[in-house]
């Protein structure tokens, strides 16, 4: 049992439809199911009843009391800490998905260390997050934390500001060998590389999807459901380095998803080619496949110390230059796009 259970297990408390508590939180109703079935296996009691309508039964009645109970201590904790952390103002406290800040927060890390000697950038790894986006606009809210960098989250307060990073488009890759043993002389798929392909044109070819199991709302889930991609053509793999997802694709095991961010890494910064790869713009329904990247912070960030309230400027700057690179090197090295 863990918090997200509980946590889903509430909002669907709250809403008696497993269908509008998923639409609300932007994940899927199956995946409602699973947390609140490990609820009720945790604890050996059913938590609904259908009478015809959706109801709580008298221990789930008991467990949402008790949990609301839990996530009030729980944020009274993080306002007392936060109040603690930001009594120094040359400590920077954010989240973001730490393998994605492997790109930005090193030029960002150099940066402090020579204009504001002294300030401390602390980074949690928010795909550890287990209550999700929900949790993190409060996070910032009360300042547990200053910054949030990721996906866009649903923002119930005016108080949130959200600005666009980074538009991180993503790539199918497939090795050469692999696309003309499959496809044979066949070019019309490489004649729509730029153009966008969705799972679909690559027939039965097998896809390794990267997944982190702790986040509900991931690649596999949109893509079956939207691109038309089948599950008997799917491996997920979960918490999977890029490295090893590309020398998968190599040894000719099936197709894999890119972010363009995390390409740029891999070719600009670690100085690796994909001479032996085809790329392929991903379109779903015709519509480029995007993850774009957010930065959250709450507005009275910018009351705080120098160092603090000049960061959405300074990261906004890095996003800019890794963009104008993109531009003029992944072109070069996509060749085979």
């Amino acid at each position: 049992m863990t918090f997200q259970n509980l946590y889903y297990f509430i909002e669907a408390a709250r809403d008696l439809n497993f269908s509008k508590t998923a639409e609300r939180l932007f994940v899927s109703p199956q995946s409602i199911s699973k947390h609140i079935g490990k609820l009720e296996e945790h604890y050996s009691v059913k938590l609904f009843t259908r009478r015809p309508d959706l109801q709580l039964t008298e221990a789930g009645q008991l467990i949402a009391t008790k949990a609301e109970q839990i996530f009030s201590i729980e944020k009274d904790i993080n306002r007392k800490l936060a109040q603690m952390k930001l009594q120094n103002p040359t400590a920077i406290q954010m989240k973001c998905n730490l393998t994605k800040a492997t790109v930005f927060l090193p030029t960002i890390l150099k940066l402090y260390a020579e204009q504001y000697p002294g300030t401390q950038i602390f980074c949690d790894d928010s795909r550890t997050d287990e209550l999700g986006d929900t949790h993190i606009q409060s996070e910032l809210l009360n300042h547990s934390i200053h910054f949030y960098v990721g996906e866009q989250i649903p923002v119930e307060s005016e108080d949130i500001i959200q600005r666009l990073l980074f538009r991180d488009r993503n790539l199918f890759a497939v090795s050469k060998q692999k696309y003309h043993e499959y496809f044979q002389d066949n070019t019309g798929l490489l004649n729509k590389s730029l153009e966008g392909v969705s799972p679909s044109d690559f027939g039965d070819l097998t896809f390794l999807l990267q997944e982190d199991s702790r986040i509900p709302s991931t690649h596999a889930y949109f893509l079956h459901n939207a691109g038309g991609l089948k599950r008997e053509n799917c491996i997920i793999y979960n918490h999977v380095p890029l490295n090893m997802m590309l020398s998968m694709c190599r040894k000719n095991m099936g197709v894999i998803l890119l972010s363009e961010l995390l390409l740029y890494y891999y070719v600009s910064i670690q100085n690796h080619t994909l001479d032996d790869l085809y790329l392929f713009n991903a379109s779903i329904n015709g519509i480029p496949y995007y993850r774009n990247l957010y930065l959250c912070y709450s507005r009275d960030v910018t009351k705080l110390d120098q160092a603090v309230s000049d960061f959405p400027a300074i990261i906004q700057e890095e996003f800019q230059h890794i963009q104008t690179h993109i531009e003029q090197e992944l072109k070069i090295c996509a060749g085979c796009i």
